[in-house]
Order: structure tokens, then C-alpha cells, then sequence
């Protein structure tokens, strides 16, 4: 990681770069163009990395359906252990006093991570786990990138109108990606589960109506409930509920989704998001040129570790 002070002439060349690359993933032929420039780049700039092909049963539930529940018999101790005691610790911040991080939603909130390097050393070694990585990569066609590590909560209220992510949309910022949601606490229909139409039905949805991600429209627009309707006799979705410790993965492009409507009691969440290394959301500019700045955009978990001292793994998007 850098650590060199940041000059006017990186500012400059980071706001550059950042206008030049920032938005291009509102249509499918910008997410194209953004694609095949920073795959080529890869190519050039990059060894391609050997892919361990474990947990095809969760790759091809993903292939298929755009989600799949993590179980089975083949899950290793270890990773259980992780998942145990991930699910304490995170419990535990709950039962303190916790500081949020600013955000524009008031349906859910996520808390601010830094106060606790232990735990998040924590979640780092359980979501880095070969359970985890080994299928993400192969589903993704490559080591993925970690660019999120939450703790996620959706607080009690009866809103009579529902925005943002409330909403069914697709998430912009890969062509594809894998969430995971580990649930801290049973979480049924009155916790305001997240809701999806499963990869088939979204493929189709997303064709007919041209859909384009981040843009209001008179009709369908990208956070739109009338999605549902797209498809006439199509309007089944899938809810992930269950007990404590369930988890899930979801390819939340592929998969229309929405979730935080009308709790009544709280949901409770430990999140990590896994993307390609040339996503739209997290550009790697610092494969154009590197400095502080470009570092932190294309690898954003590294605000966790700004000192350097958690040796986070899957965190740096480098050459």
C-alpha cells in the first residue's frame, strides 16, 4: 500500500480518470466498452491466476439460479468455526454502543467497522475462506475482489412509500458479482427480508424492457416494483429467510432484488461483497496510473486497514 502524500497533480489526475471511467454503466453497451478496456488491460498488465475448481455445487446453483444457500456436508471445520464465532462477534457489537456510518437511507444503516480491527480480522479470515473463494472465483472466471465487509441492519418502521433499494433493481456495479448475506438473527417475513427474481426470469425482464441501471424513467425505471409484472404469469420471487447462521450468496446484477420493507422487528446482517477486478463501481484506475487516491477506488476495503497493520486479504486491486 502507498504511503506517500498525495500531490495536486495526483488530485488532478484522479479526477481525470474518475470522469472519464465514472458512470459508464448505465447502458449495456458503455458496461461492454468498460469491460473489454480494462480486460485488455488486464490482460497486458497481469498473469492470469489458476482457478481451484471446488464448490461446483454452489457454482452451478449460481450459474443456474443468480443465488444458492451455503450448506452441505462438505463445508469445512474450520470455516464453520469462523462462521460461529463471526456471528459472536458481530452479535457482540450489536449488544454495545455502536457508532453508524453516514448514509443517505434511513431503512437500513451499516455500522462503522474501524472501531473494531479484531472483528474485522475476523470477518476478513471467514469471508476469504476457500468455502467462499474457491466457487466465487470460478463462478466469476477469476480471483474475485473483496469491496465490501458490513454489518448491515434494517431498523423497525411502516413506510407507506418504498425507494432506493426497497425497490426491485439490479446492482450496477459488475456484470456480475457475488453478495453474501450471513443472517445474525432468524429473519422471516416480518424482519423485511431481501426478495429476488431468480437469474432466468431477470435475464428476460432486463432484454425485454432494454433495461439501464441508475436512470428513472416514466416506465420502468432501474428501481421499479412493475418489474415484477414484466413478464406476464411471471411474478414468483424468491425470500431469503431462515434461522440464525443461514447463508446466502446472490448475484445481485443477475437477480432483480429488493429487501428492508415494513420490518417489524430488526434484520440483522454480516455482509461481504466479492467483485471482478473491473467493475464499474470499484474502477481500476491504478492500473493507469497509481497513487493513494486510484489505490483506495479500485480496492475500497483498504479504508478498513488505512494504517496497514490487519493484513486484510482479497483487499488490493494491484498490478
Amino acid at each position: 500500500m502507498m504511503t506517500r502524500k498525495t500531490t495536486f497533480f495526483d488530485k488532478a489526475i484522479f479526477y481525470f480518470l474518475n470522469k472519464l471511467f465514472g458512470k459508464r454503466y448505465k447502458t449495456p453497451l458503455s458496461r461492454k466498452i468498460h469491460k473489454r478496456f480494462f480486460k485488455l488491460l488486464q490482460k497486458k498488465t497481469q498473469q492470469k491466476i489458476a482457478l481451484d475448481h471446488k464448490g461446483q455445487d454452489l457454482v452451478h446453483k449460481l450459474s443456474e439460479k443468480g443465488w444458492a444457500e451455503v450448506k452441505g456436508q462438505d463445508l469445512a471445520q474450520d470455516f464453520l468455526r469462523l462462521k460461529k464465532d463471526s456471528i459472536a462477534a458481530a452479535l457482540n457489537i450489536f449488544d454495545g454502543s455502536f457508532e453508524t456510518n453516514a448514509t443517505l437511507k434511513t431503512y437500513l444503516k451499516n455500522i462503522d467497522l474501524k472501531q473494531y480491527p479484531e472483528q474485522v480480522q475476523l470477518f476478513n479470515r471467514f469471508f476469504t475462506h476457500p468455502n467462499f473463494v474457491d466457487p466465487i472465483s470460478n463462478y466469476l472466471g477469476e480471483k474475485p475482489l473483496l469491496t465490501e465487509l458490513k454489518i448491515l441492519y434494517s431498523p423497525p418502521n411502516e413506510m407507506q412509500t418504498y425507494s432506493g433499494s426497497q425497490l426491485f433493481h439490479s446492482d450496477f456495479d459488475d456484470d456480475k458479482l457475488v453478495k453474501i448475506f450471513v443472517l445474525l438473527d432468524e429473519v422471516g417475513q416480518d424482519s423485511g427480508p431481501t426478495e429476488l427474481i431468480e437469474k432466468k426470469e431477470t435475464s428476460l425482464i432486463i432484454e425485454k424492457i432494454k433495461y439501464n441501471w441508475g436512470v428513472k424513467r416514466k416506465k420502468f425505471s432501474s428501481h421499479d416494483d412493475a418489474l415484477l409484472d414484466v413478464l406476464e404469469g411471471e411474478d414468483n420471487y424468491v425470500t431469503l429467510k431462515g434461522p440464525r447462521g443461514t447463508v446466502f450468496c446472490v448475484d445481485t446484477v443477475s437477480c432483480l432484488h429488493r429487501g428492508s420493507r415494513n420490518p417489524k422487528k430488526v434484520r440483522k446482517i454480516l455482509y461481504a461483497n466479492f467483485c471482478t477486478r473491473t467493475s464499474f463501481r470499484n474502477t481500476p484506475l491504478n492500473w493507469l496510473i497509481k497513487n493513494n487516491l486510484t489505490l483506495h477506488k479500485s480496492s475500497p476495503l483498504l479504508n478498513l486497514d488505512p494504517e496497514g497493520k490487519l493484513n486484510l486479504k482479497l483487499i488490493e486491486n494491484v498490478q
